[in-house]
């Protein structure tokens, strides 16, 4: 596959500090990939290092064959063709619609402006909003033009930045649908910044997740969530219960079972992962193991709070998760099972 944009080597100091640590990928032409990561994690510098607003004390960054970024080279922003929609849209408020989708592009002749704009209009649903200017229009609105206007050069890669943060929850899920699908039928490749794992998952087909400055796993959705490299990895894609244990005799005992641990010695710890909806739960009062102390119905699924019974030993409390209304009730006594294959131990 052709590679629209590849980052290798970068490293990124900050007074004195490396906050970008030799981070390297590649973006293939056709692909919305996702920069995912909590706050302060090196996302908006990786962003700014891609747009050549800043850069890097070592590494390289090529879009498509081009090097625009090296020891040697610095290609400025402006001459990088980059698409870029801004997390507050950035629209020019004394343009109408049509001439900020049109600004990028004003220098072209007249005709394919004309063509390119009234495709760009169809292609969000706006045309009949062609003279209407920005504050006119609702912020899901905003948002659509800013698309628009980001592809009117027809860019190698579109960039955006947390384009979905600070809208309600209707409202984002609608936008990010329409993105999506926006995205496809430009053929466009996409990197889109986020702190939401859920986020990402709905719209990229590769997530990169970085943490303090250093990609800590990349791949398609699948594989980050049930194929985590490390506990952050693991942790990261929301809820997920932790059991500390120590290690004997290559096993580790957990509520949830004992499970075999390869290439470890006696006494070493170690932390088992298991997501809320891997546990089944089956009511048992004969041979219960946990006890169910609250549940909490959240419309798509119900979170069940569990506590491990005494007689395990420890006491210890984490949460299952079922689709929908849940069977079980606060003061049930039950018993626990899990798949192996969705256990994480590190």
């Amino acid at each position: 596959m052709t590679i629209s944009c590849s980052v290798k080597d970068l490293v990124f100091t900050y007074q004195g500090e490396p906050t970008i640590n030799k981070i390297n990928f590649d973006i293939h032409r056709g692909e919305i990939h996702c920069l995912l990561g909590p706050s302060g994690s090196g996302k908006s510098t990786i962003l700014r290092l891609l747009l050549g607003i800043e850069k890097p004390d070592a590494g390289e960054i090529y879009i498509g064959e081009q090097c625009v970024t090296s020891d040697k080279i610095l290609i400025p922003p402006e001459q990088r063709n980059i698409g870029m929609v801004f997390q507050n849209f950035s629209l020019f408020p004394h343009l109408d619609i049509w001439h900020n989708i049109s600004f990028g592009i004003r220098k072209l002749p007249k005709d394919i402006i004309h063509e390119r704009c009234n495709y760009l209009l169809k292609a969000i649903n706006l045309s009949q909003m062609a003279h209407k200017y920005p504050n006119e229009l609702s912020g899901g609105e905003q948002q659509r033009v800013a698309l628009a206007r980001a592809m009117a050069t027809n860019p190698p890669i579109l960039l955006l930045d947390e384009p979905f943060s600070g809208l309600d929850s209707k409202l984002h899920e609608d936008l990010r649908d329409f993105t999506l699908h926006f995205l496809h039928s430009m053929q466009a490749t996409a990197l889109i910044v986020t702190h939401s794992p859920e986020e990402a998952m709905a719209i990229a087909s590769n997530i990169i997740l970085i943490n303090e400055g250093t990609v800590q796993q990349q791949g398609k959705p699948d594989e980050l969530y049930f194929y985590p490299k490390n506990r952050f990895c693991a942790s990261f894609f929301g809820m997920i219960n932790q059991f500390e244990t120590e290690i004997m005799d290559g096993c580790i005992k957990t509520p949830l079972g004992q499970f075999e641990v390869n290439e470890a010695s006696n006494y070493q710890k170690a932390m088992m992962m298991v997501r809320p909806e891997s546990i089944k739960l089956e009511i048992n009062a004969e041979h219960p193991q946990a006890i169910c102390d609250e549940v909490k119905f959240l419309g798509r699924h119900s979170i069940i709070h569990l506590t491990t019974l005494a007689h395990l030993g420890r006491q210890w409390h984490f949460h299952a998760l079922v689709i929908g209304k849940a069977h079980i009730k606060p003061k049930d006594l039950v018993v626990l099972s899990v798949n192996k294959n969705e256990v994480f131990i590190f």
